[in-house]
């Protein structure tokens, strides 16, 4: 006996198309909305502009608080730095990290209170003026007590004797290259010119550095006011970025520094 196919019931509706396989749509209203699409499409877009700026924002936020620039207006760091130069600083906080002291060698930006320079019979910040502090101002949390702002280069480092004698720097005994060619003067006049490390040897304290010029015949180093506290240690030199010329505004605000100085 021979089976009959069933007959398919026609209120069945097939589950799948023929053609495409695809459950085909019980309700146009199901279909998204155009203008929900759009504004979905707006979201994404916003999203992967704040992924790619918020990056660039934090960089930005680091440099400006992890580095400075600096000008040099004088001749006191010949031949490394020459007037004129605009340098990078990276700041201590980053440079000398958990109060880390400085390497020898090291060029550092740092300040000389009023204290101090009132203490060793210098012109203060506030009787030179409101220019007397060189190069820009500290932000925000990097504001930085009255003073004059430096460079100069680490010679001392804390714990030693620091010694200026026949035309060389010694630490604790031991005589420091390069030489110094203006120590290379008359004994009369070597002890009136420099007060520290002369008259007899310089000890340095657990947080005190001493510092000297690259040019030592232009300039106002630890030979004349002493050491250096590392609290005032403001930043490290890193590269020259340009150098002026004479006829800037850097330049003349300089000249009008010293000016007021001798007057």
């Amino acid at each position: 006996m021979s089976q009959e196919n069933p007959l398919p019931d026609p209120q069945v509706q097939p589950v799948e198309s023929e053609v495409t396989g695809q459950t085909p749509p019980s309700d146009l209203s199901s279909q998204p909305d155009p203008e929900m699409l759009k504004k979905q499409i707006r979201h994404q877009r916003y999203l992967r502009r704040l992924r790619m700026i918020f990056p660039i924002l934090l960089i930005l936020i680091f440099l400006v608080y992890a580095f400075t620039t600096n000008f040099i207006p004088s001749d006191s760091m010949m031949p490394t730095l020459r007037p004129g130069d605009h340098i990078l600083t990276m700041r201590a906080w980053l440079a000398y990290p958990f109060g880390r002291m400085p390497e020898r060698g090291d060029i550092i930006i740092f300040i000389l209170s009023d204290e101090k320079l009132k203490e060793e019979g210098f012109p203060t910040a506030e009787e030179l003026g409101p220019d007397a502090v060189k190069g820009r101002r500290p932000i925000g949390v990097f504001r930085t007590p009255p003073g004059q702002i430096l460079i100069k280069r680490v010679i001392g480092l804390p714990g030693e004797e620091v010694s200026l004698r026949e035309g060389g720097v010694y630490i604790n005994g031991q005589k420091l290259p390069p030489d110094y060619p203006s120590l290379q003067i008359p004994a009369k006049d070597f002890r009136m010119a420099y007060p520290y490390g002369v008259i007899q040897p310089l000890k340095l304290g657990e947080d005190e550095l001493f510092v000297l010029g690259d040019n030592p015949n232009n300039s106002e180093d630890g030979r004349f006011w002493g050491a250096l506290k590392r609290r005032d240690v403001l930043g490290k030199f890193v590269r020259v970025l340009w150098n002026e010329d004479e006829s800037g505004p850097n330049f003349k605000r300089a000249r009008e520094e010293r000016a007021n100085q001798r007057d």
